[in-house]
C-alpha cells in the first residue's frame, strides 16, 4: 500500500514536521532558512501540545493548523513536479495538474496530521548551515526520539525572496525521490490523469499492484 512512505512512517513524519513547519511570526528571526526552520518549532509544537485536547476531538482541527501555518511555506508546485516526473507533467493537461497538486496536497495533509499526534515533545539538535548559496540551501537537524537518532535535512530555495522547502530528506531517504518511487508503477501504466483518479478513489492511497 501507498501509505507508507518510510520506514518507521510515524515517528519520521513526526520529526520532520515538528521541525520544518514554516510560520509567519512577528517575534521571530527569520532572516536565514536556518533561523526561519528554528522559528517554527516553538509555534507548532505549541499547537501540538496545547491543543491536543481540540486535536483529538476534532480530526479536521489539526489539518486547519497544517494548512495555515505550513503550506504556504512548502513550493508544493515544485515538489508535485519532481514527484511526477517531467515527461508525465508536461505531458498532462494544465486542469490535470493543478487536479494532481490539490489531491497530492490532501494526501500529504491526511497523512502528516495522522502521525502529528503522537508528538510528545522531542528533543531537537540543529546544525550550521551547509551547501548555502545565494538562491539554495540545507537546513539540518537531529530528532531524538526513544528508539534513537533520526536525521533530517531540508532543501530550500529562494522564490520571489521568499525561502520555501522543495524538499526534504529523512535517514539520506528523499520525500520527492520516495513519492515518485510509489507512483511509478500508476504513471507509467495510466499517466498523471490515471493517478489523480485513483489517489482520488482510494482516499489518497495507491493499491499496490
Amino acid at each position: 500500500m501507498f501509505h507508507t512512505v518510510f520506514k518507521g512512517l510515524k515517528s519520521l513524519i513526526v520529526a520532520c514536521f515538528s521541525v520544518a513547519l514554516i510560520a509567519s511570526s512577528a517575534l521571530a528571526n527569520e532572516s536565514t532558512p536556518l533561523d526561519l526552520v528554528k522559528s517554527v518549532t516553538g509555534r507548532m509544537t505549541k499547537v501540538l501540545i496545547d491543543d491536543r485536547a481540540k486535536i483529538s476531538q476534532n480530526e479536521r482541527y489539526l489539518i486547519a493548523k497544517i494548512d495555515k501555518i505550513v503550506l504556504p511555506h512548502f513550493d508544493l508546485m515544485a515538489m508535485s513536479r519532481s514527484v511526477v516526473g517531467r515527461n508525465y507533467w508536461n505531458g498532462a493537461s494544465e486542469s490535470t495538474q493543478k487536479r494532481f497538486v490539490k489531491t497530492f496536497t490532501k494526501y500529504v495533509e491526511n497523512t502528516y496530521s495522522n502521525a502529528l499526534k503522537s508528538y510528545n515533545g522531542e528533543e531537537i539538535k540543529f546544525f550550521p548551515l551547509r551547501g548555502q548559496t545565494e538562491k539554495r540551501a540545507q537546513v539540518g537537524c537531529d530528532l531524538m526520539i526513544a528508539s534513537g537518532v533520526v536525521h533530517i535535512v531540508y532543501n530550500l530555495y529562494l522564490k520571489n525572496d521568499k525561502w520555501l522547502i522543495y524538499d526534504f530528506a529523512i535517514d539520506n531517504v528523499s520525500l520527492v525521490k520516495n513519492y515518485n518511487a510509489q507512483f511509478a508503477g500508476v504513471l507509467r501504466q495510466k499517466g498523471l490523469e490515471g493517478l489523480v483518479q485513483e489517489l482520488q478513489q482510494n482516499n489518497g492511497a495507491v493499491k499496490a499492484k
